[in-house]
């Protein structure tokens, strides 16, 4: 019984101490005087509680002196324990009250450590006081540390005490006191959540003290407890250890496993890595170098390198060293340079180009290896011959590169094969052969290393990255031309040729190599190799070319001849007379004379009815008409020139209407205007817009539209085209032409208002079904803008705006839309009645349940802060906002809608007063000042959880008109569970099942 009362004596006298601290500082924060008092209860507004909240915060800054600080208060509270421990016989309060006193004491070292650092940062003469200070503090900790731990073995607290023990003398710079104290922590309680920590602090001690044996063995431990934040440090530490200890095995693979961990591998790369990823990379590199051993000359062939050992044990071990092995090999071929070894940099490199040749760092090594070489050497060419052949175009090193990586070896590649395809061709030309296959393999060699070189050129002025001049290029391929042509690859040499032809435009000579080429391909391709297709044609083309391109050149003549001959064999009449006018030409003849026999010649073509023949002679006879003092013969030779083709297309007209069609807009397409052009056109349109496929027509009332906007059939293709695409269901170009005859129409005038309306409206709807959503959006906002009538439509698209907006960052536009279904309703509803009208409520209602429902959303996010006030604005808004679309619903009163806008209404005030009193409390109040803040916040919130209550019985009072749905019964079990007495929902039910029977 007595030590009963002894506890209820330490109880009281804890309660009193705690209320002298608590109303101390309570003093000036949360006094408040009755006028305020009365205004908060007698104000039922957010607004009226908002200011009080901001008169009361702003008494509380002017009386900001009197708070304590965070440091007096803990030391009260401390010297509070210690009274009380003086006065209680409980050894289980004393016990607690001891442990407690112990954390206070450690958070006031740590105060003044803190003060101590701050005065150190200032230059503060105060800081050898402080330290002094924190010394004596923890010692003293120490002493009750030691206590603790003496008089309580079994208290479940010290394991912590233990640590911050160790903690302590640490702090002091007692290591091995600090060091008794983790081990004696690690083996009293192998379950504790310092364990890594403690193992990890315990090798670092025995690191610090060269005891690497020992280190090793914690750190080991520290890594197998968890992988806590600790972890890397451990490894590293491991890692160190080990090479302390000559494990050089063990601490690569631990250095590496760093390394991967770490996720610096690419900050490694680019020397952005942090300090001890970078260390542990030197040493592992150190590592490396001390286990292998210089060679005399590099050689690929590695047995029991350390580095492919290391890496082979990592992949197994399951780490991703795909990132980190070229790093490696390069950083170890730089040490063994740093050191002027270049044998053992060269086997270094070779090693891993052995390993991962199809790698990017492979070719980046090999241009290392070539570059350890003089330039001129046997083996460095052979590296750049090797470095071709691994990584030219197409091969399955080159597939694997990236764009960039391509684009860095494009110009090695350039390089060195135009270095080994000169060295073949000139072995080629140096050497004698007797058989002729040996000399067609040389030079087909050295063609095919050109081929490269100009493949590699290509790609590069592809990328505007040419590093040859074009007169480099040009030699170059013509060596591979040559080379091809004496190997007698006669396709391979036409190509080559045909490019020169094209950079050389002024240069004869490229285009009669070409001739004899072809022709010699004419001679010994065409049988040995049928499907090779050298013709006639072709060359007899290349003739032609000649002629026209270089007609003062003295072979042009014999061209000209050839072609001559050529045609006579095909009864080509014009190209015959074409070759004869020429050949005329340069035997001197008479310009009278080449222009009444070319005038002859077409004008009998004309009569014969031969419209194509006759177009290309008048073509023809054109070149010798003078237009400036013929100008009648001249304009009326161009008109035959149409009129033979426009006639040639009505010939076709009937048997043959997609000929004909054709062939007038070859008249259309004539190079001079004439006055055939606009019928042709609009005859071929009318042609090809009665074939199945009508793309050509299509096309062509396109160009008629643009040619000839203004003239009548240009007006109509909008709707032709419509129709065409309508019927293809080419439902976005359909809408598109739509558009336009929309765009295009007088709206002013009813009829014209009326197609344009049901145009811009059947665009909208063809672009949905093309799926095109956001032209369809785009074609249904224009009829939206544009369109107000009728209005029940102007509501319905309205809606389907909103629809469009389904992602959140659109939800401002959805709700755009819905305002304006809101707005019109109001501005235009009374006019209209019936089914118009009855809709437009529906639609009224829907949108602003839906913007209720958007500000409800915003209102919940809105979380109660400390500060009050601002958060509370916020909240605030909110609710006004959502209040007002709520009530827009309860004046159009549909049934679909104001049941449950009445409950969610109801709600937004039950949420605003639940939410108030759950709402952050400030930190630095005490238990009183908690105790009367949370008053004021019951005092607050109810009213708002009245209004609640009201809401909820106003929607369940419907239930006496006859409504009953799922939101009055909700509105029930809200009532139920606020009124719980007075609405039972079993009894509340059956009056209603009653009165609604």
């Amino acid at each position: 019984m007595m030590f009963k009362l002894a506890r209820s004596t330490i109880k009281i006298v804890l309660n009193l101490a705690a209320l002298i601290v608590l109303l101390s500082t309570l003093q000036g924060c949360v006094s408040t005087d009755d006028q305020t008092q009365v205004s908060s209860k007698n104000n039922n507004g957010l607004g009226a509680w908002v200011s009080v909240s901001q008169q009361q915060n702003q008494q509380a800054l002017d009386e900001e002196k009197l708070w304590q600080s965070a440091y007096k208060r803990k030391q009260q509270l401390a010297d509070l324990y210690q009274q009380i421990l003086t006065a209680t016989p409980d050894n289980k309060v004393v016990e607690d009250i001891r442990y407690r006193l112990a954390e206070l004491y450690t958070y006031q070292v740590e105060q003044v450590q803190g003060d101590e650092l701050v005065a150190s940062d200032l230059e503060d003469n105060s800081v050898a006081d402080s330290a002094q200070k924190s010394n004596e503090m923890l010692r003293s900790n120490i002493e009750r540390f030691k206590e603790l731990l003496a008089s309580y073995p079994n208290n479940s607290n010290n394991p912590k005490i233990y640590y911050q023990l160790a903690k302590s003398y640490s702090l002091l710079g007692e290591t091995l006191l600090s060091l008794q104290s983790l081990e004696k922590l690690a083996e009293l309680y192998p379950t504790s959540p310092y364990l890594e920590e403690v193992y990890f602090r315990i090798g670092d001690i025995y690191f610090s003290h060269n005891n690497y044996p020992r280190a090793r063995d914690a750190l080991t431990k520290a890594l197998a407890v968890g992988q806590g934040k600790y972890q890397n440090n451990a490894l590293y530490m491991l890692a160190w250890s080990q090479f302390k200890l000559s494990d050089y095995q063990n601490a690569s693979q631990h250095f590496i496993k760093l390394i991967v961990q770490s996720g610096e591998v690419a900050k490694l790369k680019q020397g952005g890595a942090s300090s001890m990823i970078t260390d542990a990379q030197r040493a592992l590199i150190l590592l490396l170098s001390q286990q292998e051993t210089g060679q005399q000359e590099a050689t690929p062939q590695q047995t029991e390198n350390p580095l492919v050992a290391l890496i082979d044990h990592a992949q197994q071990q399951g780490l991703d060293t795909t990132e980190l092995e070229p790093i490696l090999y390069q950083k170890l071929a730089q040490f063994w340079l740093a050191k002027d070894l270049k044998n053992e940099a060269l086997a270094t490199y070779l090693t891993y180009i052995e390993r991962k040749p199809e790698n990017f760092a492979a070719a980046e090594f090999l241009l290392a290896v070539i570059g350890l070489y003089p330039e001129n050497s046997t083996k460095a060419f052979a590296y750049k011959v090797q470095f071709v052949e691994d990584y030219f175009v197409g091969t399955n090193a080159w597939n694997k590169f990236t764009d960039q990586q391509q684009q860095q070896i494009l110009a090695n590649l350039s390089q060195f094969s135009l270095l080994k395809a000169r060295q073949l061709y000139a072995t080629a030309q140096d050497t004698y052969y007797e058989l002729e296959k040996d000399e067609v393999v040389a030079y087909r060699a050295a063609a095919i290393w050109f081929e490269k070189y100009l493949l590699s050129q290509q790609k590069l002025a592809q990328l505007n990255l040419t590093t040859d001049v074009q007169d480099k290029l040009i030699q170059q391929l013509m060596l591979a031309a040559q080379a091809r042509y004496i190997a007698s690859d006669y396709v391979a040499s036409i190509e080559h040729y045909q490019k020169l032809v094209q950079l050389q435009p002024d240069n004869a000579d490229s285009l009669y190599s070409l001739i004899i080429v072809y022709q010699q391909a004419l001679k010994h391709l065409n049988q040995a190799q049928p499907q090779q297709k050298f013709t006639e044609l072709q060359l007899s083309n290349y003739w032609r070319d000649f002629i026209s391109l270089y007609p003062a050149d003295r072979r042009a003549l014999y061209m000209a001849r050839q072609l001559a001959d050529y045609a006579y064999a095909q009864q080509d009449l014009v190209s015959l007379i074409s070759q004869q006018q020429f050949i005329i030409q340069h035997l001197d003849a008479k310009t009278k004379d080449k222009q009444q026999a070319s005038l002859l010649v077409a004008n009998l073509q004309y009569q014969l009815k031969q419209y194509v023949e006759s177009e290309q002679s008048y073509q023809q006879a054109l070149l010798y008409i003078d237009k400036n003092n013929q100008k009648d013969l001249f304009k009326q030779t161009q008109n035959l020139v149409a009129a033979s083709a426009y006639f040639y297309a009505q010939a076709l007209l009937e048997l043959e209407p997609e000929q004909a069609a054709k062939q007038f807009l070859k008249v259309a397409d004539l190079a001079f205007s004439n006055e055939y052009t606009q019928n042709a056109l609009t005859q071929a349109a009318d042609i090809l817009m009665e074939q199945v496929d009508k793309s050509q027509g299509v096309a062509v009332l396109k160009r008629i539209r643009k040619q000839y906007p203004n003239s009548d059939y240009a007006k109509a293709v909008p709707a032709k085209l419509a129709k065409v695409y309508t019927d293809q269901q080419q439902w976005s170009l359909a809408a598109k032409q739509l558009e336009l005859i929309a765009k295009n129409t007088n709206i002013k005038q009813p009829e014209g208002y009326e197609l344009a309306r049901q145009a811009q409206y059947t665009a909208a709807e063809y672009y949905a079904k093309d799926n095109d959503m956001e032209a369809a959006r785009l074609a249904l906002r224009t009829y939206a803008h544009n369109y107000p009538k009728p209005f029940d439509m102007a509501q319905e698209v309205r809606l389907k705006m909103a629809e469009f907006y389904t992602q959140p960052r659109d939800l401002n536009k959805k709700y755009f839309w819905y305002r304006k279904i809101v707005q019109f309703h109001k501005k235009e509803a009374r006019l209209h009645s019936g089914e118009v009208l009855q809709r437009s409520e529906y639609l009224a209602s829907f949108a602003a349940f839906e913007l209720a429902k958007a500000h409800h959303q915003t209102f919940a996010r809105v979380k109660l802060v400390v500060p009050l006030q601002q958060s509370m604005a916020k909240k605030q808004q909110a609710m006004k906002d959502a209040i007002y679309y709520y009530q827009q619903v309860m004046d159009l009163a549909l049934i679909d809608f104001v049941p449950q806008a009445n409950f969610h209404l109801a709600e937004l005030y039950r949420t605003l007063a639940r939410e108030i009193m759950q709402s952050e409390r400030p930190a630095e109040l005490d238990e009183l000042a908690l105790e009367e803040y949370e008053l004021i916040l019951e005092e607050v919130a109810y009213p708002f959880e009245e209004k609640a209550i009201e809401l909820h019985q106003v929607n369940l009072a419907r239930t006496w008109t006859n409504q009953y749905d799922e939101w009055i019964a909700q509105s029930l079990d809200k009532l139920a569970a606020l009124v719980p007495a007075q609405y039972k929902r079993s009894l509340i039910e059956v009056d209603i099942y009653e009165e609604l029977n």
